[in-house]
Order: structure tokens, then C-alpha cells, then sequence
């Protein structure tokens, strides 16, 4: 695991603690970019072949190659779209990330920013899967405390493992706040979620926590569902910040409301 200078400069500066795991992007954008330029070479030689067999007046090998050209035009888009050989993708490509016990360093481009963990407030997931026996593509937007917002998707390697982990040390410090602040009386709104003392709410339907049976995320989907599912409150995933921390959340105050009930 080799960690750049500059990098370990960064985080030392925030007080970011040890270094943990890379993952670097960019190996990645070099085998694109050799598939992209190995890509064209085929492609000029067939064009090449095609001329020179047309030019020669030999009509057997230029209909091999013509037909072979067809083909070659017919599936670019995919070759293209499975290397990631579009100009925005390689872009976002060009990126690392280093993890740390205590936030992590972005790399993209030029520019290097560190994150502690302390200056992270939301996390957003989604998982995109084109084809039914296709892989799932993951991207995390990762909200700072100033606003800015910090894009993680597949174009890095393993990006679930760190979407996963950035999202764990964001809940993990703003679910205390949560709950203190529900069981002091006051409401918390979470995406389409509204969270107090009496249950789960959304659009003017409300789930008593001694009605909660399941809350959890799965598919893309945030949901509720009351005991024996008469009642149903749902989000998609990808649209609500810090989905896990409203999951905790409502199993801490439903587990918590039953054993007030018990006690009685």
C-alpha cells in the first residue's frame, strides 16, 4: 500500500490518522485508455484492408473486410460504454482515494482535498444495474459541512467498501444527535421521513413505533412497513441522504418504545 508524499503531507495537516486502504481510479484509466487506443488501431486497419482491396480490384477479401467494418461500426458504442471511453467518465477516472483512520484525501486532477470525518454530514447511495444478470454500479454523494458535495463511484476500485465505510463513520456521528434530539421532544426530518416521539411519518401518514415491524433498505428502497404490513411508508434510496442513519434510527426508538412497554 503506497501512499504519495503529498498525500500523507494532507492528511497529516487535518490530523487525519493512519493510513488504511488506496483506491486509486487511475490504474483503471490507463486500461481504458490502452483498450480505447487499441480500439482505433483495429479499426484503421480493417478501414486500411477494406481500401486496399477495393483499390486492388480483389472482391472476396473486400467483402470480408467490409462486412468485418460493419461489424466493427455496429458494436464501437458498447466497446465504448464498456471501457468507460466516454470523456466524462475518463475525467472522473482520473481520481484516488485515501483512506484513513480518521477521514480521507481526494485526489482528482490537480487537486488534493482532505476530509475528516468530523466535516462529513451526509452520505447518498445508489446501485445501478443495467442488465438483469449485469453488476451492480454504485455511486455515493458525500455531503461536507460547508456545502460541498463529493462524488465516489465506480470508477474507483471497490467503491462499495468505501461508500460503505465513509457512510458507517457519518452515522455513526450524527445518530447520537438524532436520537437526543427526538427524545427531547423535537422532530427530525430525514429525506421524505419525519422522525419523533410518536413514530414515522411521511405525506401526512403516520406509523406509531409500537406498530413498526421492519424498517430497512433494499432494492434501491428506504421503506417502513408496519406489523402484518397494513401500512407501508417508502423513499427511493437514492434520493435520501444518510438512508442508513434513518434506519438505525428508527430501530433504536421502536426497540426502545417496546421495552417501555414491557416494563409497564
Amino acid at each position: 500500500m503506497s501512499f504519495p508524499p503529498s498525500v500523507l503531507g494532507r492528511a497529516a495537516d487535518r490530523d487525519l490518522g493512519e493510513p488504511v486502504r488506496a483506491f486509486d481510479g487511475r490504474a483503471g484509466l490507463r486500461r481504458a485508455l490502452l483498450w480505447a487506443g487499441l480500439s482505433v488501431l483495429a479499426g484503421l486497419v480493417l478501414l486500411a484492408t477494406l481500401a486496399g482491396s477495393l483499390a486492388a480490384g480483389r472482391a472476396e477479401p473486400a467483402l470480408v473486410a467490409a462486412i468485418l467494418t460493419i461489424g466493427y461500426l455496429a458494436a464501437a458504442p458498447r466497446v465504448v460504454e464498456a471501457i468507460g471511453g466516454r470523456p466524462s467518465e475518463l475525467r472522473a477516472r482520473n481520481a484516488a482515494v485515501y483512506l484513513f483512520t480518521g477521514g480521507f484525501v481526494l485526489e482528482s486532477g490537480r487537486e488534493t482535498t482532505a476530509y475528516p470525518w468530523d466535516e462529513l454530514v451526509s452520505v447518498t447511495a445508489s446501485g445501478v444495474r443495467h442488465a438483469a444478470q449485469g453488476r451492480t454500479r454504485y455511486r455515493f454523494l458525500v455531503g461536507a459541512v460547508d456545502g460541498r458535495e463529493i462524488q465516489l463511484g465506480d470508477e474507483l476500485p471497490d467503491v462499495r467498501e468505501l461508500g460503505e465505510r465513509v457512510s458507517a463513520e457519518v452515522t455513526r456521528r450524527i445518530l447520537p444527535a438524532q436520537l437526543a434530539r427526538v427524545r427531547a421532544g423535537e422532530s427530525v426530518r430525514m429525506g421524505p421521513f419525519t422522525v419523533d416521539a410518536e413514530g414515522v411519518a411521511k405525506e401526512g401518514e403516520c406509523v406509531p413505533w409500537p406498530a413498526v415491524g421492519e424498517v430497512g433498505a433494499d432494492n434501491g428502497v428506504v421503506y417502513v412497513h408496519s406489523r402484518g404490513e397494513l401500512r407501508s411508508l417508502t423513499a427511493i434510496a437514492a434520493r435520501m441522504p444518510n438512508a442508513v442513519a434513518f434506519v438505525q434510527l428508527c430501530h433504536r426508538l421502536a426497540a426502545g418504545d417496546r421495552e417501555e412497554s414491557r416494563g409497564h
